[in-house]
């Protein structure tokens, strides 16, 4: 009787342990700096156990993929993916050259965690595709309860789209989700809305020039953010993009001269 209890715990360990883990998940290996499209810097999961991985094994759109506390990961090539993403550690791009993430489903930065853009560098076009590669895909929510910073350093920036059909949000009680550029191409009209409920910055651009588009879908301001993304003249929404103001304290204007349409 003692042995099969034994047996009987040992099942319900293992069965926790697997909670939440998928064959072909993946998550940072060690404490150093490690490069995305490096598999030494990977573990995976076998479906059973956590195992080192080999030469070609990386992330997938599908691979739920974890950055772990203590961790620090850099995204360093363009073409680089994952499914649903979690930041417990630290994420950053590498300065050079461009470099880009599509994510196809949600990224979540748990209190513990970062995910900033280079901290030198005059490269502003690295970019994070959230919710897939297209107008029509996954679609994937941001939640943020730790740091989101894409202009940490003045002449380095990521440009974040929010893509797919699906209605998702940006959400989480971190103080700092601070884009460089945003873009919202969701959908076939403007009936899939990314919904704001925390409060994000947008950084103002110093030429004439625009840091939030709306191509596609509805960019629904439901917090108190004070944005301007304009410089002069500018059309805010495309043929098929919306621009929905939900709180009595949200903003959205221009800096410099000239007007702006919707």
């Amino acid at each position: 009787m003692k042995k099969i209890y034994l047996l009987f715990v040992m099942a319900i360990f293992l069965f926790l342990q697997a909670q939440g883990q998928g064959a072909g998940d993946f998550r940072s290996k060690t404490g150093g700096t490690g490069n995305w499209n490096d598999f030494n810097a990977w573990e995976r999961y076998d479906g059973i156990n956590w195992v080192a991985a080999i030469s070609g094994e990386l992330p997938t759109p599908t691979s739920v993929t974890e950055i772990q506390t203590g961790h620090t990961m850099t995204i360093n090539a363009i073409g680089l993916v994952t499914g649903n993403l979690t930041v417990n550690g630290s994420l950053t791009y590498i300065a050079t050259p461009a470099s880009a993430l599509t994510v196809s489903g949600n990224v979540t930065v748990n209190a513990s965690g970062s995910f900033t853009s280079p901290s030198s560098g005059t490269v502003v076009t690295h970019a994070l595709n959230i919710g897939g590669s297209t107008a029509t895909g996954v679609g994937g929510n941001l939640v943020v309860d730790g740091i989101f910073n894409m202009n940490v350093f003045s002449t380095s920036g990521v440009v974040v789209t929010f893509f797919g059909t699906p209605g998702n949000t940006i959400s989480g009680a971190g103080t700092t989700i601070n884009f460089y550029s945003l873009i919202v191409n969701k959908g076939t009209n403007n009936t899939s809305i990314l919904d704001v409920t925390s409060v994000i910055t947008i950084v103002s651009p110093t030429t004439t020039g625009t840091r939030l588009t709306i191509a596609a879908g509805t960019f629904k301001l439901s917090s108190a953010s004070s944005l301007s993304p304009y410089y002069g003249e500018q059309v805010i929404c495309q043929g098929i993009g919306r621009l929905w103001l939900n709180h009595a304290s949200a903003l959205v204007q221009r800096v410099g001269s000239g007007t702006s349409a919707v």
